[in-house]
């Protein structure tokens, strides 16, 4: 039996509301018009109160609410995988959401304690969730609500159950740095269960091996040295193996063990939408295309780069964010650095060598040096360019960017002063080696800081 109903006033506003019959059990449409019709119910009850707040008008209105609220109670404990369902974007957890009232956010947190809610995406491009949904309407109870059900979760068995969090990361640090924060902190030391398979692929899990064994006796210059470079998995094993003490961690000790952050694709920089791009096959100059693709579209980053730029630093001192950042280094951090560092000291090396020839010397030498200055120091600006464009917002407000432009760009101008026989201005190339030691100091000092 199908029941519409139907409440007139003075000011003739009107509504329909579509509820079951007593033997139809609970599906999709049925929770999904319940959720609908609470909402719209909450709405009517806050715009017209005076209207409906006695008489027989509000006893009918009263007892529509417990109608649509007994329906979504009962789905909760009887059918609970119809809130996991979701069609055409939409689950009934996320109609509940939207609808914005008091009635929902109960139901919520009711549907949550039964443990029968499963985070998934309701798009294609895996961006929209129930979390996100929550966090853009200001959904606060509800927002908290979620990320204590995923972080118990995650305590059972950390995988899968943060799926939705990361995606949704920029904005919950942006409205709610606090509950970020709080999120970070208890997903921490969460101990690797037996069926985690280990993998060093980014796009799964940064796993964390205890790395802070706080021993009596004091390392010196080398053995930090080495610590700095060798943090090898092998050696992680080592430690965790060895270990007979407790692991020191600034504010936090817990006994020695391997745990695991729960952050799929974190680290991930997903790929530009097609959608977006021009198509590569339809230009006459392919690989001209794909450069071009590629720096427009450079915005697209990480979470974790997210993070970083976002000038909010408080929750990299948690030891997810440490672990997540070793696991960086490990990756690729640690052999890029040392390529990077290697082909600068090559390059500062050319440059101040060229330009401190004496005049009687060999024009050909000088202009060799002078060669390959300016094929590395177009190699360094167009990798300026690409920050440039993925950065565009907050690269020129960084002192770091000016001086890494400018090491490249005053070596060129003066190796092309030397390259077609015209001699630089003394300031000309004293500016240009002053920047080009800068970067080759700055590096080295950084080390030294940390070594000490």
């Amino acid at each position: 039996m199908t029941v519409f109903t139907r409440i007139e006033s003075k000011n003739q506003f009107k509504f329909d509301i579509l509820l079951p019959n007593e033997n139809e059990s609970g599906t999709f449409d049925i929770v999904s018009n319940a959720a609908k019709s609470l909402g719209f119910l909450a709405f009517t009850e806050r715009l017209n109160w005076i209207q409906i707040s006695s008489g027989n008008v509000y006893n009918h209105f009263r007892t529509l609410l417990k109608q649509c609220q007994t329906i979504i109670s009962d789905a909760i404990y009887e059918h609970p995988h119809v809130f996991n369902q979701i069609v055409e974007g939409q689950s009934p957890l996320e109609i509940l959401i939207k609808a914005d009232c008091s009635y929902a956010d109960k139901l919520i947190k009711k549907h949550l304690k039964t443990d029968k809610h499963i985070p998934r995406f309701h798009d294609a491009h895996r961006t929209k969730s129930a979390l996100a949904r929550a966090i853009s309407l200001g959904k606060t109870e509800v927002v908290h609500s979620l990320l204590k059900y995923y972080c118990r979760r995650s305590e059972e068995n950390p995988i899968s159950w943060t799926l939705t969090v990361v995606p949704a990361f920029a904005s919950l640090r942006t409205v709610y740095p606090d509950f970020a924060l709080e999120f970070m902190r208890r997903i921490s030391y969460l101990p690797v269960k037996d069926d985690i398979i280990r993998t060093d692929l980014e796009e799964n899990y940064a796993y964390s091996k205890i790395e802070e064994l706080d021993y009596e006796s004091k390392e010196n210059i080398w053995q930090r040295l080495m610590t700095w470079w060798l943090k090898s998995e092998k050696e992680f094993d080592r430690r965790v193996e060895t270990a007979t003490e407790l692991v020191r961690i600034p504010h936090k000790t817990h006994p020695a063990r391997e745990c695991v952050v729960p952050l799929p694709d974190f680290t991930v920089y997903k790929p530009t939408p097609k959608s977006i791009q021009k198509p590569v096959e339809t230009s006459r100059i392919p690989i001209l295309r794909k450069i071009v693709n590629y720096l427009l579209f450079r915005k697209i980053r990480s979470p974790f780069i997210e993070e970083v730029l976002s000038g909010r630093y408080e929750m990299f001192g948690e030891p997810a964010m440490e672990a997540v950042i070793n696991f960086k280094w490990r990756k690729f951090g640690r052999l890029r650095a040392f390529m990077l560092l290697s082909i600068f000291m090559f390059y500062a090396s050319v440059f101040l060598f060229g330009v401190s020839m004496k005049e009687g010397s060999d024009p050909l030498i000088r202009k060799i040096a002078m060669s390959i200055v300016l094929v590395v120091g177009f190699c360094y600006f167009g990798l300026e360019v690409m920050q440039m464009m993925g950065q565009l917002e907050s690269y020129w407000f960084s002192p770091y960017n000016w001086l890494d432009l400018a090491r490249s760009v005053f070596p060129m101008v003066v190796a092309g002063h030397y390259i077609r026989d015209i001699p630089p201005t003394n300031g000309l190339r004293g500016t240009a080696m002053i920047f080009v030691y800068l970067n080759l100091v700055s590096p080295i000092f950084l080390l030294l800081i940390y070594i000490y």
